[in-house]
């Protein structure tokens, strides 16, 4: 063996396993994960690392909607996210996930009112909504 073909030997990466697995099966198993994870800065966390694994993983991620379809809304961080789950959910139900503690941070909030812009126009697409609040006084304040 030559210098040359040494050096391609060196540098080829196989590919792990789970990358030979069907698409659909791959994507069930990334929406298990998803299931078992909050909606909100987790799910947001756990798509990120999912889709930075490698090409392979962010293709199947991306095409996969089921994966998108859980958008938190109350907290000024999630706007940025809320855009991209929608494009990435395609036409599916989406579950919207209320969290405003207290509610007059929601009233006041340009970020949370900009958020509501956006998936107000697909609100025929929810198919439910959750209000939750830490303590029902400040809610109410």
């Amino acid at each position: 063996m030559d210098q040359t073909e040494l050096s391609n030997a060196s540098t080829k990466v196989e590919s792990p396993p789970i990358n030979a697995l069907p698409h659909e099966l791959f994507s069930h198993i990334l929406f298990c994960c998803c299931e078992a994870t909050s909606p909100g800065q987790d799910l947001y966390d756990l798509l990120s690392s999912i889709t930075a694994v490698c090409r392979h993983w962010r293709d199947v991620a991306i095409a996969s909607s089921e994966l998108w379809t859980k958008i938190a809304f109350g907290q000024d961080s999630y706007i940025r996210h809320t855009a991209r789950f929608l494009e990435r959910s395609t036409s599916r139900l989406i579950t919207v996930h209320v969290n405003i503690t207290p509610l007059s941070s929601f009233v006041h909030s340009k970020f949370l009112w900009a958020q509501y812009n956006l998936i107000s126009p697909g609100c025929e697409r929810s198919n439910s909504r959750y209000t939750m609040h830490q303590n029902l006084a400040d809610a109410q304040a």
